[in-house]
């Protein structure tokens, strides 16, 4: 079904025998944005076909071990909690390496994780850090074992559960402005140099400027989101009322 959406979408902007250019030969706004919506819609299903592949045909062979590991692995991360509990924000996802995500070390893929973790921390919806990481891993927001990371674009998902009024967009002016205008969001960018790697983190405004927290090293702080990720091709955002 998305598939055909896209086609006849595709079909009545481009194909049609009336020209959808304006008098200046560009798109119109509608357009740009219906545009930034199918990409969003594809980019979203790429993802799931990510997460859904292992599952496929193996039945309970897969889904069984995966779910002890998800145990397993709060157990591990909910002992080293409790040694050294998280009392604020997390900033820098390279100093949990002995935590663990589906088969990955939460240094190397933790950054959608931690990203939600501070938006709940921050909208006073708090949860434990092993909690969360085990709703992610039983929800099926994991991508690859954990060495992809987790899902951005499952992310509704879990704020819808946590109870937050949120919205989602593909577009980095919307996403700006409604940050702007509601002090919290969550983007996710593609790495620059890195085909098929991303990075997933919170972002917050505070009248003047916007902030990263464990964001991109070479910048945590702009006047503009474009500033803040460096110019880097986003992916999807979020925002909090």
């Amino acid at each position: 079904m998305v598939i055909l959406e896209v086609q006849n979408i595709y079909s009545y902007c481009f194909d049609s025998p009336i020209s959808m250019m304006d008098i200046n030969g560009k798109l119109p706004t509608f357009i740009k944005n219906a545009i930034k919506v199918i990409k969003g819609m594809i980019t979203s299903s790429v993802f799931d076909i990510i997460i859904s592949t292992p599952y496929a045909g193996t039945g309970g062979a897969y889904v069984l071990p995966m779910v002890a590991k998800a145990i397993s692995n709060f157990k591990n991360n909910n002992k080293l909690e409790k040694n050294s509990p998280i009392t604020k924000c997390i900033d820098n996802q390279g100093l949990y390496k002995k935590w663990m995500l589906g088969w990955e070390k939460l240094d190397k893929c933790g950054c959608e994780l931690i990203a939600v973790y501070n938006v709940l921390r921050c909208k006073r919806k708090t949860r434990t850090l092993s909690s969360l990481a085990l709703q992610f891993e039983l929800s099926g927001y994991v991508m690859g074992c954990g060495f992809l990371g987790s899902s951005p674009t499952k992310l509704w998902s879990c704020f819808a559960f946590a109870g937050l009024k949120y919205g989602i967009t593909f577009s980095i002016s919307e996403l700006q402005n409604k940050v702007k205008e509601y002090k919290y969001g969550i983007i996710s960018c593609w790495n620059s140099g890195n085909i098929g790697k991303l990075h997933t983190f919170m972002i917050k405004y505070d009248g003047k400027n916007f902030y990263s927290l464990n964001g991109y090293s070479e910048r945590n702080s702009a006047t503009s989101l474009s500033k803040l990720i460096s110019n880097r091709k986003m992916i999807v955002g979020y925002w909090f009322r």
